[in-house]
């Protein structure tokens, strides 16, 4: 399991550059979290990928944003109540426009099969640790050659997927605090702290939040920062100044040609 799953993040340095991740693929122009926009966020030249996974009812990993079905299908299917057979029935792509008709809700399974060699692919676990288990299998089965990495919000998940994917990158998500409407995130020093005790490889930060202190107290704890989601290339340089690790966007080509063409 270790052999196949270990992937190495690089850390900030001289000529260092931040990776590009599509946000559910290239979710600017394709309907998110479907096997087309994971394949155009890799033509776009996208460093990786992060999806969202719920579970079924049958036990099926399958690659959706929300716990139900209602904003991407028109259909309102609680995920983790229904059949794959259900889920998959849905059309997953004319809601974003109607050239997309015949678009499905994807199995984790079928995403990777389409990362290729040495790209990252991010899972982000959107539901407990009932997943784990098949998560694991997936991924031995599955992953091997790409990079991968989880996220979670929930800190005992990660903390439970960490435990028991010790080869594997987690990093725990956190929204920050908000002290009034309009204000960026804040970020308390016991995040750093928690994420570090944890023994996570570090923390993914809504972008807002993220100063030049805060990266560097990341570093001292030996934690990476990821940072999400960035569609404005002034702040994208801002962020690839400060040093972050990765830099997630919904356009990913768009992302990278403003920020590193010459």
């Amino acid at each position: 399991m270790r052999s196949l799953l270990v992937a190495t993040l690089l850390a900030a340095g001289p000529g260092y550059a931040m990776d590009i991740i599509g946000h559910r693929g290239a979710s600017k122009d394709y309907p998110e979290n479907t096997v087309r926009s994971v394949r155009e966020a890799f033509a776009q030249m996208a460093d990786g990928v992060e999806v969202d996974v719920h579970m079924t009812r049958d036990g099926e990993i399958v690659v959706i944003h929300d716990p139900d079905t209602l904003r991407t299908t028109g259909k309102k299917l609680l995920v983790k109540e229904s059949a794959l057979e259900a889920i998959r029935a849905l059309d997953a792509g004319v809601w974003k426009d109607p050239k997309f008709a015949g678009e499905r809700i994807p199995l984790l399974a079928e995403i990777l099969d389409v990362v290729p060699a040495a790209k990252t692919l991010i899972v982000e676990v959107k539901c407990g640790v009932e997943i784990l288990p098949a998560l694991e299998r997936i991924l031995a089965a599955r992953g091997a050659g790409r990079k991968i990495v989880l996220f979670g919000f929930d800190l005992s998940v990660v903390r439970e997927a960490k435990r028991r994917l010790p080869a594997l990158p987690v990093l725990w998500l956190h929204k920050g605090e908000k002290k009034a409407p309009g204000q960026p995130a804040a970020y308390p020093a016991e995040v750093l702290r928690l994420a570090q005790e944890a023994g996570l490889d570090g923390v993914g930060l809504h972008f807002d939040g993220v100063s030049a202190s805060l990266v560097t107290e990341a570093r001292k704890r030996g934690l990476r920062v990821f940072v999400w989601t960035v569609d404005e290339v002034a702040e994208a340089r801002r962020l690839l100044g400060l040093g972050v690790d990765a830099l997630i966007t919904n356009r990913p080509g768009e992302m990278r040609r403003q920020l590193f063409s010459q």
